[in-house]
């Protein structure tokens, strides 16, 4: 495999995909440039080689083309102070504008594309549709988008001589300049970036050379193909901590009542079937809840589930100590009684302020999108992102790394 060490970027154009997805103020101001100084590395030894940059990325969710709040001019001036050079701005991703302002790129230039997402091909899923559109609508456009994702893909490849991916926090999505551009490139020419390369040999070392015990805390308030990765993950963990709405898909697969509470009822027999794999397996499992009421209202409500207070190693309460999520003594309990390290553990949770708090203790972190709760309007600040779909899609890429 290609590495950016070993490659000479003299007299090349590289399209470095990057992850410049940084959170704004009011007054459109970068109020935390990390991802932008992770790919500083790659962006230097590019230009030291005598090579030309042409940046890629998103920035927000713009769901109705160009907007300027997403902007990604907003970030050039603050690139140009990090890399201590001037850096080009071109208002669009693809088009002859774009391919004029490539062209006119001189060795050791930066040149900044605009939000790739203000076109739909880039995520490749149709925009505009009508609330009651038909099946047959949807799977029109859809099959639409998708063929007009793979010209623009092609246009994006067509600027450069080298693909580099960087952008490590969206590599596991299968976007046009993520993933599918690749294909548009020789082996030879194209690798992954410093922090990209960085990040594969940390899971490669937490998934190959694993250091016990190896801890995986699952969270959030839908199951869907979760649970299908916490199946690839009981070949792996020692302890399996289950935490938020997950818990009762659990509950009610062994009989237990769960009211209203949210379930996904095609999903109990496989709930049942990773039970008993665990147990089989010597995993410990753990129940964590958050609630705000005394220890006895908690083992009550699990005995009403039907379940057996006995089958889990620690059922936490706030008469523990005192507190419950967001508060990070939450968290450094959980890892300190049982002598877990931040760098073995991954949560994976959908509320921007609960879930994301463990950051704090250097553990990843995993916002599930498409279920996502941010009742505050927090700045988002995980180190992965994406639906449950690509969740799973994540996971089997770390087993196959």
């Amino acid at each position: 495999m290609q590495t950016l060490d070993n490659f000479n970027f003299a007299g090349k154009k590289a399209f470095v995909r990057v992850d410049f997805n940084v959170p704004l103020d009011e007054n459109l101001n970068i109020t935390d440039d990390t991802r932008m100084r992770a790919a500083l590395p790659t962006l230097k030894k590019i230009i030291a080689d005598g090579g030309s940059v042409i940046i890629g990325s998103h920035l927000g969710r713009p769901k109705k083309g160009p907007e300027d709040k997403f902007s990604l001019k907003h970030v050039v001036a603050h690139l140009s102070e990090l890399l201590g050079q001037p850096v080009k701005f071109v208002d669009d991703s693809i088009g002859e504008k774009v391919k004029a302002a490539v062209a006119e790129l001189k060795p050791g230039e930066v040149l900044v594309l605009e939000n790739l997402r203000f076109y739909a091909e880039e995520e490749g899923k149709p925009r505009g549709l009508a609330e009651d559109a038909s099946d047959e609508e949807k799977a029109a456009a859809k099959k639409a988008v998708k063929a007009s994702q793979k010209e623009f893909t092609k246009e994006l490849a067509s600027l450069a001589d080298v693909y580099v991916n960087d952008a490590f926090g969206t590599a596991h999505r299968a976007h046009a300049s993520t993933a599918l551009i690749a294909d548009y490139f020789t082996p030879e020419n194209k690798m992954f970036g410093y922090l990209m390369e960085k990040e594969v040999k940390a899971v490669e070392k937490v998934m190959k050379d694993i250091n016990r015990p190896f801890t995986a805390i699952m969270g959030g308030s839908k199951v869907s193909s979760k649970i299908e990765i916490i199946e690839n993950l009981l070949n792996k963990v020692d302890n399996l901590i289950i935490t938020g709405g997950m818990t009762y898909t659990f509950t009610k697969a062994q009989g237990g009542k769960i009211g209203n509470s949210i379930c996904e009822d095609d999903k109990l027999d496989l709930a049942l079937d990773l039970m008993k794999k665990a147990k089989e397996k010597g995993i410990h499992t753990y129940l964590a809840t958050n609630p705000v009421f005394p220890r006895i209202a908690t083992m009550n409500r699990t005995r009403w589930a039907g379940l057996d207070a006995a089958d889990f190693e620690l059922i936490t309460t706030y008469e523990d100590n005192c507190y419950c999520k967001p508060n990070i003594d939450y968290y450094r309990t959980i890892l300190e009684k049982f002598d877990l390290t931040p760098e073995t553990c991954l949560m994976v949770g959908n509320d921007v302020e609960e879930d994301l708090a463990i950051r704090e203790l250097g553990v990843k972190t995993f916002l599930l999108t498409d279920t996502m709760e941010n009742k505050k309007d927090l700045p988002i600040e995980s180190d992965y992102q994406g639906t449950m779909e690509e969740l799973l899609c994540f996971i089997e890429r770390l087993e196959n790394a």
